[in-house]
């Protein structure tokens, strides 16, 4: 608002005084005191100079404009993160199980006034296929980044084969599980580096990416690219090729399964792949989880019914859990959603 008032009132600002200097030099020609030559002369002076401070004055507003931005990159690069290893990091438990506690746990987001997770409480075997549902807004991707240790917990602890997570060292911690997120990232580079960045000391492993590829439904769109794994993905650079929505989230999907860790959690993994892949994908995914615990969401219920656990989160608390039988039977959130989504396809 501020920077549009200052704007209107300089260009006012700069007419009027163009004009008066315009209107000057008419007159003193018209007395006979100029000639048509001074007349050109200082007309053309004068528009000059006045584009000249104009300038000056839009560089101005240039410089400070990119000093926002500059105060904005400095502040974010001196930002110390919040999430750090204690003085004495407790070594990770080896071979790590999986076994996953949610033990009331409650969190809030920074500058928040609600609670994103209220009292959640739960238990995931080691080896169990877990499926998370809920409504919009219900804390599912909550519970997976507190999971993930990219949050502390405001109340209650996680722990991880009986040890709360804060006492682990973050990046060990992080190393043993793999995720994806469903904001996943696209990296404008060869599909075997979009893969391969799942984890960097297998970066040049091809064996290991094209059977992670194979896993997450890719090979087959990779194999078909001009230069297969080879060939750089996205428009950025030359020869680069433009995937679809899906098939860059297949390629996230193998990036997550590249890394072999013990616990492994897919947010919304099949939301932009057609009907067939997605059935391809869970049909494979009990021997994609096979000796990893699991954690999925997922908003699709034909899906949600093939994990041995479902947790129906409903306004950051844990509302309903068991598996599709048990929850069918008790007739609760979980069947209405069940049953609408059901009568939608049916109809």
């Amino acid at each position: 608002m501020t920077r549009n008032l200052v704007g209107t009132a300089w260009s006012l600002l700069s007419t009027l005084a163009g004009s008066g200097i315009a209107l000057y030099i008419a007159l003193e020609a018209v007395a006979g005191r100029l000639t048509i030559g001074d007349l050109a002369l200082y007309t053309s002076a004068a528009t000059a100079v006045q584009s000249s401070v104009t300038g000056l004055f839009t560089g101005f507003s240039g410089m400070y404009e990119n000093n926002l931005y500059l105060d904005t990159l400095y502040q974010f690069l001196g930002t110390k993160p919040r999430i750090t290893a204690p003085p004495e990091p407790r070594a990770l438990p080896q071979p790590l199980r999986g076994h996953v506690e949610f033990q009331d746990v409650s969190f809030g987001y920074p500058g928040s006034d609600e609670s994103a997770l209220d009292g959640v409480s739960f238990e995931i075997r080691p080896g169990e296929t877990v499926a998370v549902v809920g409504r919009n807004g219900a804390g599912k991707s909550t519970l997976i980044k507190l999971l993930c240790r990219l949050y502390d917990p405001t109340a209650g602890r996680i722990l991880l084969d009986g040890v709360d997570i804060r006492e682990f060292d973050p990046g060990e911690l992080r190393a043993r599980i793999s995720a994806m997120f469903q904001d996943y990232v696209t990296y404008q580079g060869t599909a075997a580096e979009n893969i391969g960045l799942g984890q960097l000391e297998h970066l040049e492993d091809r064996a290991r990416i094209s059977d992670a590829a194979d896993r997450a439904g890719a090979a087959e769109r990779i194999a078909q690219l001009p230069k297969g794994y080879d060939s750089p993905l996205g428009r950025w650079f030359d020869q680069g090729v433009s995937l679809s929505g899906g098939e860059w989230q297949k390629i996230a999907l193998a990036r997550a399964f590249l890394r072999d860790a013990p616990i492994l959690i897919l947010d919304e993994p099949t939301s932009a792949l057609d009907a067939q892949a997605e059935h391809d994908l869970f049909s494979r995914l009990r021997a994609l989880a096979h000796g990893r615990t699991t954690l999925y969401i997922s908003h699709r219920f034909s899906t949600v019914r093939q994990a041995q656990k479902i947790l129906f989160l409903d306004q950051g608390k844990l509302a309903e859990q068991g598996t599709h039988e048990e929850l069918m039977a008790l007739g609760g959130h979980y069947a209405d959603l069940f049953t609408l989504q059901a009568t939608a396809y049916q109809s």
